[in-house]
């Protein structure tokens, strides 16, 4: 027995000088096993900043998206033919698929990301307001403002393109080198400072209004042809080219 515990006692010291293996704790085997270096993050860097691969991102969802990309907001998610599913942490799963984006987001339509109607009057140049033309944001200014979207521009660009970052792809493209794209019940969106397709400016494919109201705000449109107001335009297929009648 004498000896056996000089054995034992023996083998205890020769693996604690040696560091091996055997004196590993149960904690520790855990531990390793896990991939978990103590941080309570579980992503095996040992930083607590719950990002294991080193992209910069934190790595929590990944396991809910493994068919896509994780973005911050809707806005983010692609448009066509992807879906958008919301996380458990907020943030969004989006890819590409047949069906559509399901779940708490709808995707923009196109009539959502039609471009704004206005025009800029006169040759003042004060801060420029950005709006959308359907496909970026452009800077205008003048002395006054022609059209129903002059009170919704944005003072910067940056506000402008978040606002519609989820029009990016939404519509079909017509005009310019597109050419005539647009199905029998939509038409050609112009709006005046796409200047009706010269110097190839292209727009987006909307749908014919079903009806207008009764509301008379000229514009010339694409066709050289007056319209009691933008609507009656559109309903005629037709994109505006300027407020007021045509010359």
């Amino acid at each position: 027995m004498t000896a056996f515990r000089l054995l034992i006692t023996t083998l205890i010291l020769a693996c604690f000088v040696a560091g091996g293996p055997a004196c590993t704790s149960d904690d520790a085997t855990s531990e390793a096993d896990s991939g978990s270096t103590g941080d309570g993050d579980g992503d095996g860097d040992g930083d607590g900043d719950g990002d294991g691969d080193g992209d910069g991102d934190d790595d929590a969802g990944i396991d809910e998206c493994p068919d896509g990309t994780i973005v911050e907001s809707p806005a983010g998610c692609l448009q066509d033919d992807a879906f958008c599913r919301e996380l458990p942490d907020g943030r969004y799963c989006t890819g590409p698929s047949g069906g559509g984006c399901p779940g708490s987001f709808s995707c923009p339509t196109a009539s959502e990301c039609a471009p704004q109607l206005v025009a800029p009057i006169g040759g003042c140049e004060p801060e420029p307001r950005y709006f959308w033309n359907g496909y970026s944001c452009l800077a205008q200014s003048g002395c006054d403002c022609a059209g129903p979207d002059c009170d919704n521009g944005f003072a910067s660009e940056a506000e402008c393109t978040a606002s519609f970052a989820g029009c990016a792809g939404v519509g079909t493209a017509c005009g310019g080198f597109a050419g005539d794209t647009c199905a029998d019940d939509e038409y050609c969106a112009y709006v005046p400072s796409l200047q009706c397709g010269a110097f190839d400016a292209g727009s987006i494919c909307l749908p014919i209004p079903d009806a207008c109201d009764g509301n008379l705000d000229p514009v010339c449109g694409c066709d050289g042809q007056t319209h009691g107001n933008a609507c009656a335009a559109a309903m005629a297929r037709t994109g505006v080219l300027s407020f007021g009648e045509c010359d």
